[in-house]
């Protein structure tokens, strides 16, 4: 699965991959959520 590290000060890493921004989409309806997991579902298929 595509992942992307996010590092904020003090070396804190959060990994996002399509999943997660599918469940934030079910949570929350957020369009954008949805668009995110639309791009890291696409990265995947290309990457694969």
């Amino acid at each position: 699965m595509h992942r992307t590290g996010i590092n904020w000060k003090g070396g804190v890493s959060l990994k996002l991959t399509a999943d997660f921004f599918w469940k934030l989409f079910e949570a929350t309806g957020s369009i954008t959520a949805y668009l995110l997991y639309k791009h890291y579902r696409t990265v995947k298929a290309i990457m694969n």
